[in-house]
């Protein structure tokens, strides 16, 4: 008796040692989406013994969106999105950093589960929740068809990932409004009628709210494009922009918009605008719907110093209304 008594208590003194050999100095991170193509969050690792150990880490995606990719960076090497679980040595009350990496490919959020634990001791594993953007917007383009009846509308999700309650902000533009036509915003706090271009609403910790562009047609052979910019309060370089389109787009405008199209695409150092001769100028974004160039020079767009990847080019006339917006690869 006395001898199985020793070992539980052998045991359980490993045990604990386990339990105290480290610590993560942060087990719950959010990380905004800044406009680049990548964002990181790090946390530090410490050796709390006078022994070297190794640590075992653990990653689970829990929710990562079409087209994001995620890498980690232990202490000693980093590991793309095939490695699922790494260990790394810390040297007696040594530190290290630890980092996890996103590269997001439009607005949206992701959730990373870090497990850590000492070798060989899953049971002892410490779990961090690390979160990528502040919010997310679950459609961003749609057409709504004329249905004879004087009001339409189309209805999107807003969703706050975050334990903290947020405040976004949105603004309208009504891009193409026919005469006699009118739109109206109901966000999730209230509604806002055709005086009111921009406000704000709140969303509590891990919930989501409905928010609507409902338009009033006078005629059933015309269209609208209503632009919805989202934001959070006070952050505008960090935002997406949904574009909600009602009746169908036809006739001389399908002729217009048609032949444009952008040259070489993909592009390695310019690009030019071809069959644009109603176009003025352009504006081209990131995935993110930051704004990172303007011209009016549509026969050379010099794009060589832009990080690889994919870019949204925005076309206008000459009284800046939108024609076409098209998607541009960069090499």
């Amino acid at each position: 008796m006395k001898q199985i008594f020793t070992i539980f208590l052998a045991v359980f003194a490993m045990s604990f040692s386990y339990a105290q050999s480290f610590s993560v100095s942060s087990l719950s991170e959010q990380k905004n989406l800044d406009g680049t193509n990548e964002v990181a969050i790090e946390v530090t690792i410490t050796n709390l013994t006078s022994d070297t150990i190794n640590i075992t880490w653990e990653r689970t995606e829990t929710r990562l969106p079409t087209g994001w990719a995620d890498y980690i960076c232990d202490p000693l090497h980093c590991f793309g999105p095939n490695t699922s679980s790494q260990k790394f040595t810390l040297t007696p009350n040594g530190m290290g950093t630890f980092s996890m990496h996103m590269n997001p490919s439009m607005v949206d959020y992701a959730i990373l589960n870090i497990n850590f634990y000492p070798e060989g001791a899953p049971n002892e594993a410490v779990t961090g929740e690390y979160i990528f953007g502040e919010f997310t917007v679950d459609l961003i383009t749609a057409n709504t068809p004329l249905d004879g009846t004087n009001e339409i509308f189309v209805e999107t999700t807003v969703t706050n990932p975050t334990s903290d309650t947020i405040t976004i902000a949105w603004e309208r533009t009504e891009t193409r409004l026919p005469d006699n036509w009118s739109s109206y915003i109901c966000d999730p706090s209230h509604c806002f009628g055709t005086n009111i271009s921009s406000e704000m609403f709140t969303i509590l910790p891990n919930t989501s709210g409905t928010f609507a562009v409902h338009c009033t047609p006078s005629t059933t052979d015309d269209y609208a494009i209503l632009d919805i910019k989202f934001f959070p309060k006070g952050k505008p370089e960090n935002s997406v922009t949904g574009t909600y389109t009602f009746g169908q787009v036809t006739g001389t405008d399908d002729l217009d918009i048609a032949p444009i199209a952008l040259y070489p695409n993909p592009a390695t150092n310019y690009f030019q605008v071809e069959n644009g001769q109603k176009v003025n100028s352009i504006e081209m974004f990131n995935i993110l719907g930051v704004k990172i160039l303007e011209s009016t020079n549509t026969d050379h767009v010099n794009v060589s110093q832009l990080k690889s990847g994919l870019y949204f080019v925005r076309l206008l006339d000459r009284t800046e209304k939108i024609i076409t917006t098209q998607r541009l690869q960069k090499n």
